[in-house]
Protein backbone atom coordinates (compact mmCIF):
# COMPACT_ATOMS: atom_id res chain seq x y z
CA UNK A 1 0.00 0.00 0.00
CA UNK A 2 3.12 2.27 0.30
CA UNK A 3 2.80 3.13 -3.70
CA UNK A 4 -0.54 4.36 -3.46
CA UNK A 5 -1.86 8.02 -4.35
CA UNK A 6 -3.44 9.37 -1.44
CA UNK A 7 -5.01 11.86 -3.24
CA UNK A 8 -6.54 9.70 -5.68
CA UNK A 9 -6.83 6.68 -2.63
CA UNK A 10 -11.29 7.11 -2.26
CA UNK A 11 -11.72 8.27 -5.81
CA UNK A 12 -13.37 5.13 -6.94
CA UNK A 13 -14.73 4.66 -3.22
CA UNK A 14 -16.67 7.90 -3.02
CA UNK A 15 -18.45 7.60 -6.58
CA UNK A 16 -19.88 3.93 -6.15
CA UNK A 17 -23.43 3.64 -5.49
CA UNK A 18 -23.60 0.42 -4.00
CA UNK A 19 -20.93 -0.65 -0.97
CA UNK A 20 -20.63 -3.45 1.24
CA UNK A 21 -20.39 -2.93 4.72
CA UNK A 22 -17.12 -4.71 4.63
CA UNK A 23 -16.07 -2.26 1.91
CA UNK A 24 -17.05 0.55 4.39
CA UNK A 25 -15.20 -1.11 7.35
CA UNK A 26 -11.62 -0.73 5.56
CA UNK A 27 -12.34 2.71 4.22
CA UNK A 28 -13.43 3.79 7.56
CA UNK A 29 -9.94 2.28 8.82
CA UNK A 30 -7.80 4.13 6.11
CA UNK A 31 -7.65 1.71 3.71
CA UNK A 32 -8.95 1.26 0.06
CA UNK A 33 -12.06 -0.17 -0.41
CA UNK A 34 -11.18 -3.51 -2.50
CA UNK A 35 -8.19 -4.04 -0.61
CA UNK A 36 -7.15 -7.86 -0.29
CA UNK A 37 -7.58 -9.04 3.60
CA UNK A 38 -4.20 -10.99 2.91
CA UNK A 39 -2.25 -7.35 3.11
CA UNK A 40 -4.17 -6.65 6.38
CA UNK A 41 -2.37 -7.98 9.68
CA UNK A 42 -4.37 -10.19 11.85
CA UNK A 43 -4.94 -7.07 13.90
CA UNK A 44 -5.98 -4.77 11.23
CA UNK A 45 -8.61 -7.71 10.05
CA UNK A 46 -9.73 -8.36 13.43
CA UNK A 47 -10.97 -4.39 13.92
CA UNK A 48 -12.16 -4.14 10.11
CA UNK A 49 -14.20 -7.56 11.26
CA UNK A 50 -15.83 -6.07 14.20
CA UNK A 51 -16.53 -2.54 12.46
CA UNK A 52 -18.03 -4.32 9.38
CA UNK A 53 -20.04 -6.61 11.58
CA UNK A 54 -21.69 -3.35 13.54
CA UNK A 55 -22.10 -2.27 10.47
CA UNK A 56 -24.21 -4.87 8.56
CA UNK A 57 -26.37 -5.73 11.85
CA UNK A 58 -27.11 -2.18 11.90
CA UNK A 59 -28.49 -2.38 8.44
CA UNK A 60 -30.32 -5.84 9.00
CA UNK A 61 -32.65 -4.01 11.69
CA UNK A 62 -35.00 -3.54 8.30
CA UNK A 63 -36.67 -6.55 7.43
CA UNK A 64 -35.69 -6.42 3.39
CA UNK A 65 -32.29 -6.81 5.16
CA UNK A 66 -32.16 -9.04 7.75
CA UNK A 67 -30.54 -11.68 6.25
CA UNK A 68 -28.04 -9.60 4.33
CA UNK A 69 -23.97 -10.61 4.60
CA UNK A 70 -21.24 -7.70 5.20
CA UNK A 71 -20.24 -8.51 1.64
CA UNK A 72 -23.39 -7.92 -0.04
CA UNK A 73 -23.73 -4.88 -2.10
CA UNK A 74 -26.27 -2.28 -0.44
CA UNK A 75 -27.58 0.95 -1.80
CA UNK A 76 -24.32 3.71 -1.13
CA UNK A 77 -26.47 6.20 1.12
CA UNK A 78 -27.79 3.40 3.54
CA UNK A 79 -24.83 1.44 4.56
CA UNK A 80 -22.83 4.65 4.73
CA UNK A 81 -25.53 6.26 7.04
CA UNK A 82 -25.49 2.75 9.20
CA UNK A 83 -22.00 3.69 9.51
CA UNK A 84 -22.34 7.16 10.71
CA UNK A 85 -22.58 6.42 14.81
CA UNK A 86 -19.35 3.87 14.33
CA UNK A 87 -16.94 7.00 13.37
CA UNK A 88 -14.37 7.39 15.33
CA UNK A 89 -12.06 10.60 15.66
CA UNK A 90 -8.56 10.50 14.23
CA UNK A 91 -9.56 6.74 12.72
CA UNK A 92 -11.42 7.81 9.66
CA UNK A 93 -9.88 9.62 7.23
CA UNK A 94 -11.69 13.38 6.26
CA UNK A 95 -12.77 12.42 2.82
CA UNK A 96 -15.01 9.26 4.04
CA UNK A 97 -16.12 11.25 7.47
CA UNK A 98 -17.16 13.52 4.32
CA UNK A 99 -18.88 11.05 2.10
CA UNK A 100 -20.89 9.65 5.13
CA UNK A 101 -22.36 13.15 5.76
CA UNK A 102 -23.21 13.19 1.91
CA UNK A 103 -25.08 10.05 2.79
CA UNK A 104 -26.88 11.45 5.67
CA UNK A 105 -28.02 13.96 3.90
CA UNK A 106 -29.41 12.04 1.23
CA UNK A 107 -31.47 10.03 3.46
CA UNK A 108 -33.05 13.05 4.84
CA UNK A 109 -34.64 13.94 1.67
CA UNK A 110 -36.55 10.98 1.41
CA UNK A 111 -40.20 10.49 3.20
CA UNK A 112 -39.27 7.73 5.68
CA UNK A 113 -35.92 9.80 6.91
CA UNK A 114 -37.00 9.78 10.67
CA UNK A 115 -37.48 6.90 10.90
CA UNK A 116 -34.53 4.98 8.82
CA UNK A 117 -31.96 7.13 11.06
CA UNK A 118 -33.68 6.47 14.92
CA UNK A 119 -33.33 2.83 13.37
CA UNK A 120 -29.68 2.86 12.33
CA UNK A 121 -28.35 5.71 15.39
CA UNK A 122 -31.13 6.17 17.75
CA UNK A 123 -31.71 9.93 19.01
CA UNK A 124 -27.98 10.72 18.26
CA UNK A 125 -28.62 10.51 14.27
CA UNK A 126 -32.30 11.16 14.41
CA UNK A 127 -30.84 14.65 15.67
CA UNK A 128 -28.92 14.76 12.86
CA UNK A 129 -30.91 14.66 10.44
CA UNK A 130 -33.26 17.03 11.83
CA UNK A 131 -30.49 19.64 12.36
CA UNK A 132 -30.05 18.97 8.59
CA UNK A 133 -33.83 19.43 7.47
CA UNK A 134 -33.93 22.54 9.42
CA UNK A 135 -31.23 24.33 8.66
CA UNK A 136 -31.79 24.89 5.17
CA UNK A 137 -29.75 28.09 4.19
CA UNK A 138 -28.15 27.63 7.62
CA UNK A 139 -26.20 24.80 5.92
CA UNK A 140 -24.74 26.76 3.64
CA UNK A 141 -23.82 29.10 6.02
CA UNK A 142 -22.33 26.82 8.20
CA UNK A 143 -20.08 25.74 4.65
CA UNK A 144 -19.19 28.90 3.65
CA UNK A 145 -17.88 29.36 7.91
CA UNK A 146 -15.92 26.38 7.54
CA UNK A 147 -14.91 27.26 4.18
CA UNK A 148 -13.55 30.55 6.09
CA UNK A 149 -11.84 28.62 8.33
CA UNK A 150 -10.27 26.90 6.54
CA UNK A 151 -8.87 29.71 4.82
CA UNK A 152 -7.88 30.97 8.81
CA UNK A 153 -5.46 27.89 8.77
CA UNK A 154 -3.80 28.06 5.19
CA UNK A 155 -2.91 31.99 5.84
CA UNK A 156 -2.04 31.06 9.65
CA UNK A 157 0.39 28.53 8.07
CA UNK A 158 2.16 30.83 4.85
CA UNK A 159 2.52 33.33 7.92
CA UNK A 160 4.55 30.89 9.85
CA UNK A 161 6.58 29.52 7.11
CA UNK A 162 7.11 33.58 5.87
CA UNK A 163 8.03 35.40 9.11
CA UNK A 164 8.46 32.50 11.49
CA UNK A 165 11.72 30.36 12.74
CA UNK A 166 12.96 29.44 8.85
CA UNK A 167 12.86 26.54 9.76
CA UNK A 168 9.31 26.66 10.07
CA UNK A 169 9.49 25.90 5.66
CA UNK A 170 9.02 22.37 6.89
CA UNK A 171 5.54 21.74 7.60
CA UNK A 172 7.10 18.90 9.81
CA UNK A 173 9.05 21.50 12.26
CA UNK A 174 5.58 23.08 12.81
CA UNK A 175 4.00 20.16 13.77
CA UNK A 176 6.26 19.55 16.37
CA UNK A 177 6.00 22.54 17.37
CA UNK A 178 2.66 21.97 17.82
CA UNK A 179 3.31 18.97 19.69
CA UNK A 180 5.69 20.03 22.23
CA UNK A 181 3.30 23.24 22.93
CA UNK A 182 0.54 20.67 23.69
CA UNK A 183 2.86 18.60 26.11
CA UNK A 184 4.33 21.70 27.67
CA UNK A 185 0.75 22.64 28.68
CA UNK A 186 -1.11 19.63 29.55
CA UNK A 187 -3.45 19.84 26.02
CA UNK A 188 -4.92 16.76 24.77
CA UNK A 189 -3.87 15.72 21.18
CA UNK A 190 -6.77 14.54 20.00
CA UNK A 191 -7.97 15.88 16.65
CA UNK A 192 -4.14 16.36 15.68
CA UNK A 193 -2.15 13.52 15.34
CA UNK A 194 0.59 13.66 12.66
CA UNK A 195 -1.97 12.57 9.22
CA UNK A 196 -4.57 14.52 10.15
CA UNK A 197 -2.26 18.04 10.19
CA UNK A 198 -0.72 17.17 6.93
CA UNK A 199 -4.23 16.45 5.67
CA UNK A 200 -5.91 19.63 7.09
CA UNK A 201 -3.14 21.55 5.86
CA UNK A 202 -3.80 20.55 2.33
CA UNK A 203 -7.01 21.55 2.41
CA UNK A 204 -6.68 24.31 3.85
CA UNK A 205 -4.36 24.88 1.09
CA UNK A 206 -6.48 23.52 -1.84
CA UNK A 207 -9.13 26.40 -1.02
CA UNK A 208 -6.85 28.82 -0.54
CA UNK A 209 -5.70 27.91 -3.94
CA UNK A 210 -8.99 27.09 -5.89
CA UNK A 211 -10.50 30.14 -4.43
CA UNK A 212 -13.56 28.30 -2.71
Amino acid sequence: MDNVNTDDKYFYFKRLTYLMPHEVALVMYGFDYDVSEKDLSSEQLKDVHKLRSAITRNIQLFDEYKNVSAKKRIEANLVLTAAYIFQREDIVPLEVKERINVAVQQIVKDKDWANVLITLGGNELYEVGKRLRNNGRGQYRKEDEDNNNWKLIALLIELLSKYGKASYTDLSVIYNDIISLCQERNISLEGIKQATFYKKVKIARDIIKYGK
